[in-house]
Parts: structure tokens; sequence; C-alpha cells
């Protein structure tokens, strides 16, 4: 009988021992999938940033053509001393622009009138 209780306890660790490497198993399978989902999100993050970036650009290069195109051969896109809240803390009602994209926003204005009361031609592509 004391050869049963000798080998209850080396039955018990082999059993526990097998449970412990089939979890180390699974576990460094889940690893592997959970690094593999990190990594193609950040790379769909990537790309898609990518893609906005590049859709933007298209944007505001059509912009820009339209603008020119639509008879406004001297764009006034000057330096003028513009407070802002960035370099320095003007009266209330400011804008934090600088004068570049003042002049910008203006021009974008300009454009979205005339659009509205349907004075701009489409584009060469009939965009």
């Amino acid at each position: 009988m004391a050869e049963g209780r000798t080998e209850l306890p080396r039955a018990l660790y082999e059993f526990h021992f097998g449970g412990f490497l089939k979890n180390e198993k699974d576990n460094a399978l889940l690893s592997a999938i959970e690094e593999s989902r990190k990594r193609t999100f950040g790379m769909a993050e990537e790309y898609h940033r990518e893609s906005m970036l590049v859709e933007w650009e298209q944007v505001k290069q059509r912009i820009l053509h339209t603008l020119l195109a639509s008879g406004e051969d001297a764009l006034d896109f000057t330096q003028e001393n513009e407070p802002s809240y960035l370099s320095d803390v003007g009266p209330p009602g400011r804008s934090s622009l600088d004068s570049i994209e003042m002049a910008y926003a203006r021009q974008v204005s300009v454009l979205s009138r005339r659009i509205r009361s349907r004075q701009v031609l489409r584009g060469p592509s009939g965009e």
C-alpha cells in the first residue's frame, strides 16, 4: 500500500504538468494572436491616416484651382499683422488664425459666396 501512495502523487504531478504545458501553449498562441491583431489595427490606422492626408491634399488642390480659375488672378496672401491668441492675447472675438490662414479663409469665403450665388463655373474636369 505504501507503493500506491507514492504512485498517486506522481500521477497527479504528471497530470498537473501536462495541464501546465497546455496552458502555456494556449497563452503563447493567444499572445501571438493579440500581437498580430494590434499590428494589423496599427497598420490599418496608418493606411487610413495616409489615405485621408492624400484626399485632403486633393481637396485643397481642387479648391485652390477653383479659386485661381474663378477670375481672381491676384489672390492676396500678403503677410498682415493680425493679432492672434497664439502670439498675443488681444481683445475678445479675435481669431486664433495667423494672417496667411486668415487670407486663405477670406478667399474660401469669397468662393463660397460665389458658389451660393451660382457665379462660379465648374473646373476643367467638370467637377
